[in-house]
């Protein structure tokens, strides 16, 4: 391991996600988007603006979108379940 490793791990991981990220919205139809993604987009801005009072919009805008990754991968845990329980 050279010493400069540390440095460029980062900036491959950081390389790789944006692959799998471009990837993921790249092979999405909108019709998919639309029903999958926008219904959790619309519960977290609710829930940002009911609760989440920074008095930074960088804190709520990081808020928000932590909100909607985390109902977004409870979405996506809920469907597998569903889905492993019927098949």
């Amino acid at each position: 391991m050279e010493w400069f490793d540390f440095l460029i791990c980062p900036i491959l991981i950081h390389q790789k996600a944006n692959i799998v990220m471009y990837q993921l919205i790249r092979r999405s139809t909108l019709k998919q988007l639309t029903l999958e993604e926008l219904p959790m987009l619309v519960f977290a801005l609710g829930i940002a603006e009911i609760f989440y009072k920074f008095h930074s919009f960088l804190l709520e805008a990081g808020a928000f979108l932590l909100t909607w990754l985390a109902l977004g991968a409870l979405s996506a845990a809920m469907k597998s379940f569903i889905y492993s329980r019927e098949g």
